[in-house]
């Protein structure tokens, strides 16, 4: 079931930094952090499953939603890239009750061609017409049966081969997704604080999302994302780093001979944590009043 925290924040004004996770142990240790709102993007759920964004199905989606959601007992709301939603508007309805049946709480869904072209991760990017793309927002914000599950209407056609760079078509398809029922927008392609400053002022009185390091700017602040304006601010880098640090690892590894050391602080450290994460101190418990008891 959606939970209405997230929508209450956007009401209140607040901002939200969603951390990108991809199964139980990431979500509780973002919860463990207390960050209040996670993040299951697209790129970060294929990497996981083994496969392409593009040739992700909503199953995919929403076993990793739901690996993430009951991770944190169905207490912090997941925010999921469901790309293009599947297919045409049926498809895309019976998407968001797949993903509101899974914990969900919003979703984001975009503009680009459906089936997704896997050329779209080199730059090239080709966007539906608007009419269409008004017609996904429509059907999905119809499909939700919880108030509190949100649409993100994202539109990519400012970065497309179609929109080629013209501003007023992604404010245009901004407006047409409003008028659908959806409950934030979230522009991509924006070079930085100039184009940031400018989507803001042409869309006022709305939560605005963005994407920090990909189809975004980099190299900011959260408090100056907070300042300009942007309430939902998605990072999806923490696999990529993730996958960077056992890479280096293993490649120090194939180059020296050595397997890598750590101190003892380190390691107890390292299962301090994984047992904090993995509630054990709640099964030992159990155990020390049954199994264990009078040995």
């Amino acid at each position: 079931m959606a939970r209405p925290e997230l929508r209450k924040m956007l009401e209140n004004g607040e901002m939200v930094l969603a951390p990108a996770v991809w199964d139980a142990v990431t979500a509780r240790l973002m919860r463990h952090m207390g960050f209040k709102v996670l993040y299951t993007p697209g790129s970060g759920t294929g990497v996981i499953i083994g496969e392409g964004e593009p040739l992700l199905t909503i199953t995919d989606k929403a076993i990793v939603a739901e690996r993430v959601s009951e991770g944190v007992d169905d207490e912090l709301p997941v925010i999921v890239d469901i790309e293009c939603g599947y297919g045409n508007p049926v498809h895309i309805q019976s998407a968001i009750r797949t993903l509101e049946d899974a914990g969900v709480t919003a979703i984001h869904i975009e503009d680009q061609l459906y089936p997704q072209r896997v050329s779209y991760f080199r730059g090239v990017e080709h966007v539906i017409p608007i009419d269409e793309y008004q017609q996904r927002i429509e059907y999905a914000v119809k499909a939700r049966r919880s108030k509190d599950f949100l649409i993100i209407a994202r539109n990519d056609v400012y970065h497309s081969v179609e929109g080629g760079g013209d501003r007023q078509q992604a404010v245009q398809r901004a407006e047409a997704a409003l008028e659908a029922g959806a409950d934030a927008i979230f522009i991509t392609g924006m070079k930085g604080p100039e184009d940031m400053e400018f989507f803001r002022r042409a869309v006022p009185d709305v939560p605005q999302a963005m994407v920090a390091g990909t189809k975004g700017p980099t190299g900011m602040s959260v408090e100056a994302y907070k300042s300009m304006g942007y309430q939902i601010l998605l990072y999806i880098f923490t696999l990529h780093a993730s996958l960077g640090a056992i890479y280096d690892t293993y490649k120090s590894v194939k180059e020296t001979g050595y397997l890598p050391s750590s101190s003892t602080d380190t390691q107890q450290n390292f299962m301090s944590l994984a047992s904090t994460l993995l509630d054990f101190e709640e099964k030992w418990a159990v155990e020390a009043a049954t199994t264990e008891s009078g040995r």
